[in-house]
């Protein structure tokens, strides 16, 4: 079953990295985008319905669903309004998500080593000539500490269950949301401009999300 998800998420993938690429397609690039977004959720959603195992898709479920509208929102980033609202959408998610996994564990001293290590990291680039986050960085050091939370909540939990399948994906999948989120910064921010940047966004981001997904069911 498991292939059969990965094969429909990459086809869509596929899609999505056309209508990026060719300017035949550019003006089509809303519709493979929120497919994309919404085969991670729909992925969640079916996997656990078939396999029975739905125990974490009631807390995990809103998490992702605001992630798709964050997805959908920026899509439109030429709007500021969209723009934030997109930004705005995919906090919310963290937020819930963090809340979700503290439903099951303690909060440690330990969890924040990450955070503050990315903190300093975003620090330190905000500070080169090449890099300009005008009046952000407040906002984008706020944004990124919680999503690195997440990831390094995620690695203490891989640790502590013994490496099992579905905290390895779960980790994976936001490590590679975070490393999307750095390249996006660098997109956004950095003078320098790498038209094959956006592809390694676009591929850490959504099968990010699909190890995501998965780890709530297998």
């Amino acid at each position: 079953m498991l292939h059969i998800f990965f094969i429909a998420y990459t086809l869509m993938f596929i899609l999505l990295i056309i209508s990026v690429y060719h300017h035949k397609f550019n003006q089509y690039y809303v519709i493979p985008k929120a497919l994309c977004s919404l085969g991670f959720v729909l992925t969640a959603m079916i996997g656990s319905v078939l396999t029975g195992n739905t125990d974490n898709l009631s807390v995990m479920l809103p998490g992702l669903i605001f992630y798709m509208m964050g997805d959908i929102f920026l899509c439109f980033k030429t709007s500021k309004k969209f723009l934030f609202t997109g930004a705005g959408s995919f906090f919310l998610g963290h937020l819930i998500i963090i809340i979700s996994i503290y439903q099951y564990t303690s909060l440690h001293l330990v969890d924040f080593i990450i955070p503050f290590i990315c903190v300093i990291i975003i620090c330190a680039l905000s500070s080169l000539d090449s890099i300009d986050t005008g009046d952000l960085k407040k906002q984008i050091l706020i944004y990124a500490f919680v999503l690195a939370w997440i990831t390094s909540k995620a690695f203490w939990l891989m640790l502590n269950n013994d490496f099992t399948s579905n905290s390895i994906l779960f980790f994976m999948g936001y490590l590679l949301f975070l490393i999307s989120d750095f390249i996006i910064f660098f997109i956004l921010f950095n003078s320098y401009k790498n038209k094959y940047l956006r592809f390694l966004e676009l591929l850490t981001y959504y099968y990010g999300l699909f190890l995501i997904a998965v780890s709530i069911f297998y």
